[in-house]
């Protein structure tokens, strides 16, 4: 999935990714990010699996606790910025 589909897929997606973008260093879990963006856990997880997916996030795994985080690329965080600069 290319990054622009992904982000826009859902208002939930460009939710999640425009929160990264304003708090790159964040790392939380799914229900942390639901109770962010007040949206229901379920419709989040499958979001966050989206973006895992398409390279925008990277999760991050401890025990049995999955948690989810900006990707580092500086490429891929340009592309980013400009898709949500143009929404």
């Amino acid at each position: 999935m290319d990054l622009k589909k992904a982000i826009t897929k859902s208002a939930t997606h460009i939710e999640i990714v425009k929160f990264f973008m304003e708090n790159p260093a964040s790392v939380d879990t799914s229900r942390g990010i639901g109770a962010w963006i007040k949206k229901d856990i379920s419709i989040v997880k499958k979001a966050l699996e989206d973006l895992e997916k398409a390279g925008i996030l990277e999760g991050h795994k401890v025990s049995s606790i999955h948690g989810y985080g900006l990707c580092r690329n500086s490429r891929t965080i340009f592309k980013i910025k400009k898709i949500l600069k143009s929404k």
